[in-house]
């Protein structure tokens, strides 16, 4: 129990810091990304703004000497000047969609037909920012022409892509170094944990082997009193209470067992079909004589890696409790399958009434269905919390559930083999 509530403690430390590392790198990301467009797009406007002003001041100069053909007017903008021509160009259009001029060409990545198609591109896309294959681009509306200015922004993915490979290394790194932290500092952690555990199933085992004395003791002299005055109704319900206060006082003891035992040092090759077969024929005439139906199909020769004398116990539980909380005249039912790689073995019965859906708390250590605790069904809620742990000792899974609302099926699968006889 401690080993696997250490296995539960660390796997969930470890995801809950993974999905805070995880959150903060995708965030970081985002950020970077984000910065990166915005840096891009600054860069784009002033390059839109530069070309303009550039054109204006010579238009201006030309003017002023006598060559005003010899550039385009303010309105219709000139090719680019005073930028990285080889990360940038631009294309201007006209209200056609037909190319007035384009700074694309040999000093550029990229020719004048490919940069028509892509200034095309990004007028349909109806954004005045975007991206189109390895651009960034600005769209300027103008009043007779648009222009289309474009940013090489490879380089800037290459970068990103390499901050995201980094980070994601970084990210995996962070959570190798966060198991083996917690698993160094769990162990100081869970040290008081581990000794009150030990210390309450020592006082269980040892408060069990107390009981017995006293017990033994009235049971000795209910018996001689019997011997001298006859049995009556009042020694006979001490004598029942004896008995179900020796049988607490054994499940407490198995009960607090189930840690130490190794239970896979004692795991052999089982037929489990002749296992499940034994106790449920078993438990037959006493279920016909209290006027219940009872079916069994088993499938023959399913065989499994496990402790025959456990797994024993555990049909014998799902056996009595199946018979004592059927209904009257109602069914139990037993059955073994196979299923893909598993084993399933199956105990149904018929009830008055039950809540439809997953029913966990049924294995839970001392829970009772009958909230009154009635003495006649007996037991004490142990059976199943035993059968549980019995179960996943044998890396198996135990449910039982109620589809009806009618009936309980409890359900367990075991993993099968094939071995040698």
């Amino acid at each position: 129990m401690i080993k696997s509530m250490e296995r539960r403690f660390t796997a969930i430390a470890i995801l809950v810091i993974s999905t805070v590392l995880l959150v903060l790198l995708v965030t970081v990301n985002a950020i970077a990304i984000r910065s990166n467009i915005r840096r891009v797009d600054n860069a784009l406007e002033n390059l839109g703004f530069h070309v303009k002003d550039q054109n204006m001041m010579d238009f201006e100069r030309d003017k002023d000497i006598g060559l005003e053909g010899s550039k385009s007017p303010p309105g219709e903008f000139g090719p680019p000047a005073h930028r990285d021509e080889n990360r940038s160009f631009e294309v201007i259009l006209d209200s056609d969609g037909e190319m007035v001029v384009s700074s694309a060409g040999p000093t550029n990545t990229i020719d004048e037909s490919s940069a028509l198609d892509l200034a095309r591109g990004a007028l349909e896309d109806g954004r005045i920012k975007g991206f189109a294959d390895e651009f960034r681009y600005l769209v300027i509306e103008g009043d007779a022409s648009t222009r289309v200015v474009f940013l090489d922004y490879s380089f800037d993915k290459r970068s990103e892509q390499n901050f995201i490979l980094v980070s994601i290394g970084v990210y995996f790194l962070a959570v190798i170094l966060v198991a083996g932290l917690v698993r160094v500092f769990l162990k100081p952690v869970m040290k008081p944990i581990r000794e009150a555990y030990i210390k309450q199933r020592r006082f269980i085992t040892d408060a069990s082997h107390e009981l017995k004395t006293p017990l033994t003791v009235i049971a000795t002299n209910m018996q001689l009193i019997e011997m001298e005055s006859c049995s009556s109704k009042w020694t006979t319900s001490v004598n029942n209470q004896v008995e179900r206060l020796k049988a607490l006082s054994n499940d407490l003891v198995v009960l607090s067992r189930m840690e130490e035992t190794d239970l896979l040092t004692e795991m052999r090759g089982i037929n489990l079909s002749d296992l499940v077969n034994d106790v449920a024929m078993g438990f037959e005439p006493a279920i016909e004589a209290a006027g219940k139906t009872f079916n069994c199909k088993i499938e023959e020769d399913i065989k499994i890696k496990g402790n025959y004398d456990s797994l024993e116990k555990v049909m014998s539980v799902l056996m009595n409790n199946a018979m004592k909380y059927s209904k009257q005249n109602g069914t139990v039912e037993v059955s073994l399958h196979k299923n893909g790689k598993n084993a399933e073995i199956k105990v149904a019965n018929t009830t008055d009434t039950i809540e439809k859906g997953n029913h966990s708390e049924y294995f839970e250590r001392f829970y009772r269905g009958d909230k009154s605790r009635n003495s006649e069904t007996g037991g004490f809620g142990i059976g199943l919390a035993v059968a549980k742990s019995t179960v996943e000792d044998h890396k198996g899974k135990i449910k039982a559930i109620s589809s009806d609302g009618k009936s309980l099926e409890v359900t367990i699968s075991l993993k099968r083999i094939n071995y040698e006889e």
